[in-house]
């Protein structure tokens, strides 16, 4: 076997000692998206077998994630807003 995959393997399993985090919220809303990102981020940060520049780079990737999330959930509420504004104009 390629030394890699082992190595990949092997942090597919907890090691002993470390609590396996508990299931990712569902996702249904960009809210939602943000909401999976913060508990990923925390997993990433709990978990002991990754190194600092793996850590960096993976917090780095759901920060970017998370701020297009944040966006969009912006877009949602002001559509919405919108969407209301516009119902009540049309309503006798």
């Amino acid at each position: 076997m390629n030394r890699n995959r082992l190595i990949r393997i092997d942090r597919a399993t907890p090691p002993r000692g470390y609590d396996t985090p508990p299931p990712p919220p569902a996702v249904r809303t960009a809210a939602d998206v943000v909401a999976l990102i913060e508990h990923q981020v925390g997993a990433v940060v709990r978990d002991p077998r990754v190194s600092t520049a793996e850590r960096a780079r993976a917090i780095s990737s759901l920060a970017r994630a998370a701020l297009a999330a944040i966006q969009l959930a912006a877009i949602e509420d002001r559509v919405a807003a919108l969407e209301a504004t516009l119902g009540r104009r049309d309503a006798p």
